[in-house]
């Protein structure tokens, strides 16, 4: 039996923080950024506004690094469609349900 390759939003995180700082890079699962405090701060902020959505773990971070990153204008919904299918996907369901919750 072949072994499917496991896919993981690593790339997508990576990518929307690159747009934020200058250098990003992953060590083991995580993922860490040289930006400044203010940018843990306003992450960490976006987590709890993400988190009534019903998204957890990777998901959960990544939606709240996409939404510090569309906040500040460095992220595009137009820029979704250069990430990977999963980011893609998951971006696009984030976004959704964050729109619905603030209908």
């Amino acid at each position: 039996m072949a072994r499917r390759p496991k896919y993981t939003l690593t790339p997508s995180i990576v990518a929307v923080l690159e747009s934020m700082t200058e250098k990003v890079w992953v060590f083991g699962k995580r993922v860490y950024h040289d930006g400044p405090d203010e940018l843990r701060e306003e992450i960490g902020r976006a987590i709890e506004e993400v988190r009534p959505i019903g998204v957890r773990g990777s998901a959960l971070f990544f939606g709240a690094v996409l939404l510090v990153a569309m906040e500040h204008g460095t992220f595009t919904p137009a820029d979704i469609a250069k990430l990977d299918a999963l980011g893609a996907g998951n971006a696009g369901y984030i976004l959704e349900k964050l729109e619905e919750n603030d209908a």
